[in-house]
């Protein structure tokens, strides 16, 4: 998963080659938007430079949470 270095609310997946681009607007639901590409270095070319790599769970993680298959506990 990504994220935009200026601007949280923005994050981004990609996976075979299909990039969705979601933002949080602040209300009740996710904006996003999908473009299908050949591969996924040509969707992470696409992105450009602003974007880094995080993981939403390594707060988690962190605590010494593990997945059991089904959350984190």
């Amino acid at each position: 998963m990504l994220r935009k270095i200026d601007n949280h609310k923005f994050t981004a997946a990609i996976n075979k080659g299909l990039l969705v681009i979601m933002y949080d607007e602040g209300w009740e639901d996710l904006v996003d938007s999908r473009t299908q590409f050949a591969s996924d270095d040509e969707a992470l070319a696409y992105l450009g430079q602003g974007w880094e790599e995080f993981d939403p769970n390594a707060e988690l993680k962190a605590k010494g949470l593990k997945w059991n298959g089904y959350c984190y506990a």
